[in-house]
């Protein structure tokens, strides 16, 4: 059974992929740059791609090994903010996103 993060997660990275820029902009209140709206749409297929694995091959294990990448991507935006002041705002945002997931999946994670 899908959980809602699950979903919520398939269709930002659908947002993210069909429509980078207003999907950021909207996300982040500013314009996103090409590199930024490349970004975004390679996130938007990263959590597309995770979504459906979770979808289908829900195990404990799986729920986890996504939590971490949610925890990595999160530190990885900390990172990015700390070092470019241009992106800080894109980055909290994008990480504050990751976070959310990661904690989402906390809560939603069966016991199998």
């Amino acid at each position: 059974m899908a959980t809602v993060s699950e979903v919520v997660r398939l269709g930002y990275g659908v947002a993210l992929l069909v429509d980078p820029e207003g999907t950021g902009r909207r996300m982040t209140g500013g314009p996103l740059d090409a590199r930024a709206t490349l970004a975004a749409r390679v996130l938007g297929a990263r959590h597309v791609v995770q979504a459906l694995v979770s979808l289908s091959h829900g195990t404990r294990l799986v729920r986890r090994m996504g939590q971490a990448t949610d925890l990595l991507h999160a530190a990885s935006m900390g990172a990015l903010a700390a070092y470019d002041p241009a992106r800080r705002r894109q980055a909290l945002t994008d990480g504050t996103v990751a976070l959310a997931f990661a904690a989402a999946g906390q809560v939603g994670s069966p016991s199998t």
